[in-house]
């Protein structure tokens, strides 16, 4: 009986001290009502490109949570359990109630942080099918990413400031058969992620490549703006 008491007692132990220290270094912005702003680039299968601006906003950055609010409306809560640090979203307007809303969770970043440490996460495929001129199909396929954390990375930024970043890389495929005339077509989605933490996310780029005319290769590209 004391032996399991003993044993409880230090796994809360140790769990706080995950907690505490992930608290002080979790790749996460930290200042509450701060705003970050991105500049995103997306390159469609055509290569026409598309520069737009993103906004976040933390709402929240106390006891082990941080909540942050994008400008269009998406909230993002993470929250620091002992495994590992958790990411779920959903859409603000769907429930103001930002502590009961029920959210889509996945994995942020595995604890203790270690170079060499992987994970699968669940995601979709974005890349459209396009046949002729007027029919336009999303893919919108499941594809699960593996992900995996490489080490540390200087990234310049346009003002010239350099931030040291965890450096993540993920990589998953998947296939589907769309039907006569076309036969299987492959996608590859290929995604590197930057943290720092200092300002949480510092740069984003994703890629979908097929292995069709059809759908071709999109790029997805966001980077923190320091002004």
């Amino acid at each position: 009986m004391m032996k399991k008491k003993y044993l409880s007692i230090l796994n809360s132990f140790f769990i706080s001290l995950i907690l505490s220290s992930c608290n002080k270094d979790n790749y996460l912005p930290k200042k509450l009502n701060e705003t970050l702003h991105y500049e995103v680039i997306f390159r469609d299968k055509e290569q026409k490109v598309k520069k737009l601006r993103q906004s976040y906003y933390v709402i929240k950055a106390k006891d082990n949570k941080i909540i942050l609010l994008k400008n269009d409306g998406e909230l993002m809560s993470f929250q620091i359990e002992n495994t590992g640090i958790k990411i779920k979203t959903n859409h603000y307007t769907e429930n103001t109630n930002q502590d009961t809303v029920q959210l889509n969770k996945k994995t942020y970043l595995p604890l203790p942080i270690k170079i060499g440490s992987k994970w699968n996460e669940q995601d979709k495929t974005t890349l459209k099918l396009k046949l002729g001129y007027d029919r336009v199909y999303n893919s919108n396929l499941p594809v699960d990413i593996t992900n995996e954390i490489i080490g540390e990375e200087y990234i310049k930024l346009k003002n010239g400031t350099k931030v040291l970043c965890l450096k993540i890389q993920g990589f998953g495929e998947t296939s589907f058969i769309p039907g006569p005339p076309l036969g299987k077509i492959g996608i590859k989605v290929e995604t590197e992620l930057w943290l720092s933490k200092n300002y949480g996310l510092v740069k984003y780029i994703r890629k979908e490549k097929s292995d069709s005319v059809t759908m071709g290769e999109i790029l997805y590209e966001k980077t923190l703006i320091l002004e």
